[in-house]
């Protein structure tokens, strides 16, 4: 009798342990029949453990698109250039001396 064999998403997902309870133990009776999808479960528990867990893997850095940096440029330049300028020391030192 010759078995179907499980997607390999799916087979990811059980070693990922994203699996329902229902759904895992459809996944072990298949293993306990399937030298194949056995053989590719333990491929992706090694790579698994090779890459570590995934909140040990840092995001890739993503440069924001021209218009995005444009856009923020001019709501932040416009904040700065309506904003009081700020006091330096020599005018609160004249605000001292005078008054």
């Amino acid at each position: 009798m010759e078995t179907k064999h499980i997607n390999d998403e799916h087979l990811i997902a059980f070693v990922a342990q994203e699996l329902d309870e229902g759904e895992a133990q459809a996944v072990y009776d298949h293993l306990a029949v399937c030298s194949d999808c056995s053989a590719l479960v333990g491929s992706f528990k090694s790579i698994r453990k090779l890459v570590g867990d995934d909140h040990m893997l840092e995001p890739p850095m993503l440069e924001p698109p021209l218009s995005t940096i444009e856009r923020a440029y001019a709501i932040f330049h416009q904040h700065r250039t309506n904003a009081p300028p700020k006091p330096t020391w020599i005018s609160l030192f004249r605000l001292f001396i005078v008054s």
